[in-house]
């Protein structure tokens, strides 16, 4: 189903022939003793977490020093939706405006919250909020359920990855730069980082690129620290949902 710096995720299959994702850890080179152990810690903490927008983490095993987990299997991500949407305004020569309706951000929006909210309370920042990282459960009656993923490894726990395997050493801790806020930058994690992400994602889901997409780490911190503003929203969308992402993405936390 996908692949990044630290771990591959599988659609799989189980004797009953129901089906799961297969997260697999470090699938290349496998992880020492130690990260293995802070790796189990992570999942034990939050495994206890359910909520309805949080992808439920199943079962957790090792195999040749891989761990991996299985989760709760999902349609797609809000990042997969997102390009189809492009894709289709493309082909049908559908110039400007939104691409997704308000009615719809207000619903991931109230969704992502809540499961945020619930984290937060949890005293857990998930530090990484982006729209490959929200998925989608389609219901029969064609309604999205939007779930929060990839919360259960912890920032120093991806590094521990990335150290043993020798891959995206300068990484910054695994944040990525674009969704990043100015105090994760500096390494300071605290809750309001989860919002001015979430802030952050729906501005892309408006326009198809977040605000401050394609700068370098160093350029972006420029433009943040130094009162760097946020363009508005396409005009189509109202100015009290502009003023809501606009407090997300606060710079001062």
């Amino acid at each position: 189903l996908g692949s990044g710096g630290t771990a591959e995720v599988w659609e799989v299959e189980d004797a009953n022939l129901n089906r799961w994702a297969l997260k697999i850890f470090s699938p290349t080179r496998g992880m020492d003793e130690q990260a293995i152990r802070l790796f189990k810690l992570e999942f034990l903490k939050t495994e206890k977490l359910v909520h309805p927008n949080i992808l439920r983490a199943r079962k957790y095993g090792e195999y040749l020093n891989r761990p991996y987990i299985i989760f709760d299997l999902c349609d797609t991500s809000i990042m997969s939706m997102l390009h189809e949407k492009i894709h289709a305004s493309r082909i049908l020569n559908i110039k400007g405006g939104g691409i997704y309706q308000e009615d719809e951000l207000a619903q991931i929006i109230f969704q992502v919250a809540n499961a945020l909210l619930y984290l937060h309370d949890h005293n857990i920042v998930h530090q990484d909020i982006k729209p490959d990282n929200i998925l989608v459960k389609t219901g029969i009656r064609d309604d999205h359920t939007y779930m929060i993923s990839d919360f259960g490894v912890s920032t120093d726990i991806k590094m521990t990855i990335l150290r043993d395997s020798d891959i995206l050493r300068d990484s910054n801790k695994g944040l990525t730069p674009d969704y990043a806020s100015p105090e994760l930058y500096q390494g300071v994690v605290v809750t309001p980082t989860d919002i001015f992400a979430l802030g952050i994602s729906i501005y892309e889901l408006c326009t198809g690129r977040p605000p401050i997409s394609g700068t370098s780490m160093n350029t972006a911190i420029a433009l943040l620290n130094n009162n760097g503003s946020i363009p508005d929203l396409p005009e189509e969308y109202s100015q009290r949902f502009n003023n809501i992402i606009k407090k997300c993405l606060e710079l001062q936390p």
